[in-house]
């Protein structure tokens, strides 16, 4: 059991807070940073700040967000956690997760945020409603990774790592999750903090503003 996050270098000394929470939930942490970001014409620097010591950080090629999926199973024999840089976990979030997923009688992905389509037959990002914080919990279409979500290997094929699509990474793996039939879970939380770092070369603001969530859906997803 691990968890695994990427960041951007331009980020690196904005996500203490967040790092720090990850350290507090017992479980291996993996950081991938990409050595060169096209899309931002950014080389990381190389320098390393000392609240990443503990951790396993390891300098790659950038295939964007969905980095610390792929990172994640690499390293991984079982299960994963991804997190995101820009947000402060709560000291129970990695074990819930895990509880959570030890009771289901079909194994399936865990979050913590998703999308359900309102549309069955017009499958659209726009056309989804946010899932979270649900009093109960409730099976989406889409895992949102922002807040952490729970997988295991085994519910990924070696399709995952062709990286058509690789700038909207929920929709890429929750594409692949749907082919193999694997349910997604969007399970009761604490209060999950995001914070300003989440400004900082976003890649959902650049998502929101283009067609690439829909070009992803109406490409890769299967009913």
């Amino acid at each position: 059991m691990i968890i695994s996050l990427t960041t951007l270098p331009s980020r690196i000394p904005k996500i203490k807070a967040g790092i720090e929470s990850l350290k507090k939930q017992g479980f291996p942490i993996y950081l991938w940073i990409p050595k060169y970001v096209k899309r931002l014409n950014q080389t990381f620097d190389g320098v390393i700040p000392k609240f990443l010591e503990g951790i396993n950080y390891e300098v790659v090629e950038d295939r964007g967000s969905i980095t610390k999926l792929l990172g994640g199973l690499d390293v991984t024999n079982d299960l994963l956690i991804t997190a995101d840089d820009d947000v402060v976990y709560p000291d129970n979030w990695a074990i819930n997760l895990i509880k959570f997923y030890e009771s289901l009688t079909e194994k399936g992905a865990c979050c913590y945020r998703g999308r359900i389509f309102r549309n069955r037959k017009n499958k659209k990002y726009g056309n989804s409603s946010l899932i979270r914080q649900p009093k109960v919990a409730k099976q989406v279409d889409i895992a949102c990774g922002t807040w952490g979500t729970l997988y295991d290997k085994s519910m990924f094929s070696q399709d995952i790592y062709i990286l058509k699509h690789h700038m909207v990474d929920d929709i890429v793996i929750s594409c692949e999750l749907q082919k193999n039939k694997v349910p997604r879970w969007c399970i009761p939380s604490e209060k999950i903090k995001e914070y300003s770092v989440c400004r900082t070369d976003s890649l959902w603001g650049h998502n929101r503003k283009a067609d690439n969530n829909d070009n992803a859906i109406k490409d890769l997803w299967i009913d």
